[in-house]
């Protein structure tokens, strides 16, 4: 079962204001309305129509200037399997070209999330994924090199990054395959993830790095630091310290 808590159409009233806290969900927002959103240290309002995406630890704050409705839920972790697969971009503002889904969508779920019907929950699991696919298709449509369709290929780029951190990855040549310069591809990693890329590589090999050292406990230093891509372990090392605070081996002895 995905679904822990979905709204179809609830109503707030201007001025008022939503946090959603850091906690193991996802959760999935439909503003049809423009609401100030504060991502980080930074403030959008949104246009009509806007929907984003929570990662689990990902807080959130919203703003109503005016009475608005919108459509929320909150779903369990395997909800991240099904959006990755659609590469569906998570943490950033998105404009569906086709938004008229959404209500219909959210009113469904709504609905069995209330049914004491046979195999309601079953039913909720299968209107969650009719709305990931759709949305997905309606991002898709942005073929025209919109903000949506340079998500969709910048999103596409990270999640293979991520998977593959132990790689050589090189700024220039992420560029590249997006067809950018190095400067401009740094920008929009940054505006759209909020890290840079090279951030976001360490930070992946280092929770590599963590697996590695727990779960290959007689391999040497120099060893997985080589399965990391690193030059040395000295080099490996200290990059493990300055961001995790502690060394490498300590790391393996308490945990």
């Amino acid at each position: 079962m995905l679904l822990i808590r979905v709204q179809h159409k609830t109503l707030w009233k201007a001025g008022s204001a939503i946090t959603v806290p850091v906690v193991e969900k996802y959760s999935f927002f439909h503003f049809p309305e423009p609401v100030e959103i504060r991502i980080g240290d930074e403030l959008f309002v949104t246009q009509p129509d806007a929907v984003i995406i929570s990662r689990p630890g990902e807080p959130r704050n919203y703003y109503f200037p005016r009475d608005a409705r919108f459509n929320f839920l909150h779903a369990r972790l395997p909800l991240g399997e099904l959006l990755e697969k659609y590469q569906i971009p998570m943490g950033c503002i998105l404009y569906p070209r086709d938004p008229e889904f959404l209500n219909g969508c959210f009113k469904r779920i709504r609905m069995e999330y209330l049914s004491e019907e046979e195999a309601a929950e079953e039913m909720q699991d299968l209107y969650i994924r009719e709305l990931v696919i759709l949305l997905s298709r309606s991002l898709r449509k942005q073929e025209t090199g919109g903000d949506n369709a340079l998500l969709l290929k910048l999103s596409r780029l990270r999640l293979e990054m991520l998977s593959r951190p132990c790689e050589k990855w090189a700024v220039e040549d992420m560029a590249r395959s997006v067809s950018l310069s190095a400067s401009r591809f740094h920008v929009l990693y940054k505006a759209y993830f909020r890290t840079t890329p090279m951030r976001d590589l360490i930070n992946a090999r280092i929770d590599h790095a963590k697996l590695l050292l727990l779960e290959n406990r007689e391999e040497t230093l120099a060893v997985i630091a080589e399965k990391l891509g690193y030059r040395n372990p000295y080099d490996f090392s200290r990059q493990f310290t300055k961001f995790t605070g502690t060394t490498p081996g300590a790391y393996r002895r308490n945990n």
